[in-house]
């Protein structure tokens, strides 16, 4: 063995079968003879060590073998002689050699890198989950502040566009009815003036619809609602006809509505009444509110005259009601007919 340390077998090496060696021991020489005596300088030998030689090693008269850096792992070293006449031992003989591994080749040392390998992999993927969330987290941040920032200058804008418009159209209705009084012995004066004093107070009453919309703390499904019920209560107020809004107040709770959406559905249903209080002559209406499965469901129904949606005309407002659904991807059905009321459901899918 090498770097001069030693060691003591247990028995004889004649009847040694396995041999342990360090990693230490990096060269190794093994010493042999064969037992003729007739004439032992004719004495041949060959080896192997299985594991390490391909072949077998034609030794001829040489007597030992040497090996040096052998590699940790089991090895069998086998070792064959002929006398002087030429015959060969076909058993010989056998020694098994076992090379310890270093500390750091041991099984042990493998288990301990792949812990450390599997603790690195773990802590930064942990640093990366980290780092991910903190990117999440800021991107969330940001697009709230976007939000936010959107949110306050629809809020502004509505309320210069308020504030303007509301100013201008305050005045033209006084003036309107200004010139009214003037002009009592002018029919046909006071008839235009009626219809731009009519005409305004449309424009008042859209603008006043837009506004709320713009409003961005008046975006869910109840306060849409409750804009509708307050429609209806005004409007059919001097009418004998009975209005109500019937939803359950737990499923539109919380629903949260596009401004387009919002918009669409106010003035779809807002047509749908005023039909109801110039065409049909109804003695009750009701508008009933479903959400189910991700879906929004209206329907706005009369007992009133009803008419053939076929032959309607244009003051139906029919086709201004399709184009409004179109525009929001809602399916818009109208069920009506003669002496049989009126009809008018929205299906609109919820974000």
């Amino acid at each position: 063995n090498g770097a001069g340390r030693g060691f003591r077998l247990d028995q004889s090496i004649s009847e040694t079968k396995r041999l342990t060696l360090s990693y230490r021991e990096s060269v190794v020489s093994l010493e042999f003879a064969a037992l003729n005596y007739v004439n032992p300088s004719r004495n041949r030998y060959r080896y192997k060590l299985e594991g390490f030689d391909a072949e077998w090693v034609e030794a001829g008269d040489r007597n030992f073998a040497t090996y040096t850096n052998l590699d940790a792992g089991s090895y069998v070293f086998r070792v064959t002689a002929c006398n002087n006449d030429g015959l060969w031992n076909r058993e010989g003989i056998a020694l098994q050699l076992m090379i310890t591994p270093p500390p750091w080749k041991s099984w042990w040392a493998y288990t301990l890198y792949s812990g450390g390998a599997l603790s690195s992999v773990l802590a930064f993927t942990r640093y990366k989950m980290k780092e991910q969330a903190r990117a999440l987290q800021e991107q969330a941040r940001i697009d709230r502040a976007k939000v936010e920032e959107r949110e306050r200058i629809r809020k502004k804008n509505a309320a210069d566009f308020h504030d303007e418009a509301g100013n201008k159209l305050t005045k033209i209705m006084l003036y309107t009815e200004l010139a009214k009084r003037n002009a009592p012995d002018k029919p046909a004066l006071n008839d235009l003036l009626a219809k731009i004093e009519a005409n305004s107070s449309g424009l008042a009453s859209g603008m006043r619809d837009f506004i709320w919309v713009l409003d961005p703390e008046r975006d869910t499904l109840r306060d849409t609602l409750e804009r509708l019920e307050e429609f209806a209560a005004s409007l059919f107020h001097y009418a004998d006809t009975d209005v109500s809004l019937r939803y359950d107040h737990r499923e539109v709770d919380g629903v949260h509505l596009a401004l387009d959406v919002r918009r669409q559905i106010l003035l779809i249903y807002k047509e749908a009444m005023h039909n109801a209080l110039k065409y049909a002559g109804a003695t009750q209406a009701v508008l009933m509110v479903r959400v189910r499965n991700g879906s929004l469901s209206l329907a706005f129904a009369d007992n009133g005259a009803g008419f053939d949606p076929a032959k309607a005309t244009g003051g139906y407002g029919l086709s201004n009601m399709h184009a409004r659904a179109a525009q929001i991807g809602a399916a818009l059905l109208i069920r009506s007919a003669p002496g049989e009321g009126t009809q008018v459901g929205l299906s609109v899918a919820l974000e």
